[in-house]
């Protein structure tokens, strides 16, 4: 329908229809138990000029897919994309050029065995990296505001990419280390910010803009953003 797939969620919990336009050329439709599928075409032709305006701003931004964790995959690292390299071996996963190498013991395992396999190690990968390289960006941002964050980790969040608490923790979804490299520094600066404004108000954004960012567009995409690993205790991710 004029150029985008139509996801049609029912849900018990609505109270009325809502359009969500992700990338990939989706909407999704969230509608209450009930809604006649006319009734919610209808709705989507007549939020046609609205819909387009959400796939300008996010055309470029990958659409989300389910990984299979095989030889010649690829997965994004600071806007950067490596080539899954499955060999027989032993030990964890090394980013070695463009490639990311996984050594698994017993090759010839049954597929989705072997791809589990993969992931876990992956995801060790990941969190070790984005946990070293995340340190290194809070320790660049707060040099900058002349302030320090009472620690920084990392957690496995569904819904969002980072959070600062009122004792000056700094908390970040280590999958930002997928992101483009803007907006995982973005993310960085974002929370390194809060230890100063825990809040969204003009002084906050005053913070954000002397560390470099000087709009909130990036923040605005940031919302169509997933997570590339989907955590089995949490969903699917953004």
């Amino acid at each position: 329908m004029n150029g985008f797939d139509i996801e049609i969620h029912y849900s018990e919990k609505a109270k009325g229809t809502t359009l969500e336009v992700w990338p990939g050329n989706v909407v999704k439709v969230i509608a209450p138990v009930g809604a006649t599928e006319s009734e919610l075409q209808k709705l989507v032709s007549q939020k046609t000029k609205w819909i387009i305006e959400k796939q300008r701003i996010i055309k470029d931004i990958p659409a989300w897919r389910e990984r299979e964790f095989v030889s010649g995959e690829s997965f994004p690292i600071l806007g950067r994309e490596y080539r899954l390299k499955v060999i027989e071996g032993f030990g964890e996963t090394v980013q070695k050029d463009d490639r990311l190498i996984v050594p698994v013991a017993q090759i010839d395992l049954e597929e989705e065995d072997k791809a589990e396999l993969v992931k876990l190690s992956l995801m060790r990968w990941y969190r070790a990296e984005a946990l070293f390289r995340i340190n290194a960006r809070v320790e660049t941002y707060c040099e900058k505001l002349n302030i320090n964050a009472q620690s920084v980790s990392i957690k496995d969040y569904e819904a969002r990419w980072g959070s600062c608490t009122p004792s000056g923790d700094l908390i970040f979804n280590w999958q930002i280390l997928s992101l483009p490299r803007e907006y995982f520094d973005y993310v960085i600066a974002h929370e390194v910010c809060h230890l100063m404004e825990l809040n969204h108000s003009k002084e906050f954004y005053r913070l954000l803009n002397s560390s470099g960012f000087d709009n909130d567009e990036i923040g605005t995409r940031l919302k169509y953003y997933r997570n590339i690993f989907v955590l089995a205790d949490s969903g699917e991710g953004q």
